[in-house]
């Protein structure tokens, strides 16, 4: 299985190379930082924005792994096809960020 780089992660703004400016997203934690990803080479608001997005990823799936987790224990059957849909979306996603698909 893939493990990626364990969060909290943050975003901040810096020079990515000379000349050019971005966002850099790092770790947050007492390892110090050490960089995920970098974004654009400007400061623009939806450079920032994917950066924040990116940022929130370990939390994002932590949040989305519990949360399946506890509908699983309750033995939850979607209903509607809508909520069909994105129950099946949600594990998808889950088992291609666990490595098990591409």
């Amino acid at each position: 299985m893939k493990q990626h780089t364990p969060g909290p992660w943050r975003i901040e703004g810096t020079n990515i190379t000379e000349g050019s400016s971005g966002y850099i997203v790092s770790t947050a934690d007492d390892r110090g930082p050490m960089p995920v990803a970098a974004i654009g080479l400007c400061n623009g608001p939806e450079n920032e924005a994917n950066g924040v997005l990116i940022a929130a990823a370990p939390e994002l799936l932590a949040s989305l792994e519990w949360a399946l987790g506890q509908m699983e224990m309750d033995a939850f059957e979607p209903e509607f096809p809508e909520v069909k849909a994105e129950w099946d979306k949600a594990h998808e996603i889950l088992t291609r960020v666990a490595g098990r698909a591409t």
